[in-house]
């Protein structure tokens, strides 16, 4: 007989799913902030496919720490980064030791969900910032001009140029 669930993420299966879903994202994220850091620091010039895809294997943490060598950071943008590499370093590398991280109880659940919301919205608004960073260059730089004219009234284009702004808390050292 199937265990009836009363609620979505009252069930162990649920956090198992929401944590391979998480990851993804996570993944994303960083492959997002290796490709917009070598994008911000190449000269245009310099910039190509083989540049941009070439594989990094700098960690999360050593990429930030990068960021921060190399552009000053609006306060509210460097707490968001701190928090995400905490997060995302928990959820990495310590979820399984969390007192409270059990899928096999309600309360440990709960935790779980509590945790991963304010995670998923850290990372929801670092993928944003880290695409807007990639879309703004390629379009100053003129690149996948096809691209941009084709999907200019896309909903997802538009939303990812909503954070164009949020580029601007981080200022490139000269």
């Amino acid at each position: 007989m199937k265990k009836e669930v009363d609620e979505i993420g009252n069930s162990a299966e649920e956090v198992f799913a929401q944590i391979g879903v998480v990851l993804l994202l996570v993944q994303q994220f960083e492959l997002l902030v290796e490709r917009a850091l070598k994008f911000i620091y190449t000269d245009k010039d310099k910039i190509t496919p083989e540049e941009i895809f070439k594989l990094d294997k700098r960690s999360l943490g050593i990429l930030l720490a990068d960021l921060r060598k190399k552009a000053n950071l609006a306060q509210e943008t460097d707490l968001l980064f701190k928090n995400l590499l905490e997060d995302r370093n928990l959820f990495a590398h310590r979820l399984r030791q969390q007192e409270w991280f059990d899928a096999h109880t309600k309360e440990g659940r709960d935790a779980f969900w509590s945790f991963i919301q304010q995670f998923q919205q850290r990372l929801d608004v670092g993928i944003m910032i880290f695409t807007a960073i990639l879309f703004s260059r390629a379009e100053e730089l003129n690149l996948a001009p096809d691209f941009f004219k084709k999907m200019k009234d896309h909903r997802f284009v538009k939303e990812v140029r909503s954070y164009y702004p949020d580029i601007e808390k981080i200022k490139i050292k000269s």
